[in-house]
């Protein structure tokens, strides 16, 4: 799944990825990974990870690209996700 967001270029100091996952998730900004989750890994509600430099590595002012992918082994599959950017 992937989407647009528009990021106005101005300088954070942290950025956070909030998740819920089921199976080998991979968050991706402009291509770049910017997270991945353990092999075999998952969870039952949202858990945050501290990935500011990955993000301040793939940003760009203007439209950027947020995409994730999720592999599911066995039983249902659920992907949520946010980024939040600390200033």
């Amino acid at each position: 799944m992937q989407t647009e967001v528009d990021y106005d270029g101005s300088d954070f100091k942290n950025g956070t990825l909030v998740i819920h996952y089921d199976n080998a998730a991979t968050v991706y900004v402009n291509g770049n990974v910017i997270w991945k989750a353990n092999s075999g890994a998952w969870n039952d509600n949202y858990d945050g990870f501290e990935v500011t430099q990955a993000l301040k590595k793939a940003l760009k002012k203007g439209k950027n690209v947020v995409s994730v992918h999720c592999h599911q082994d066995t039983g249902g599959q659920f992907i949520d996700l946010a980024l939040i950017l600390g200033r």
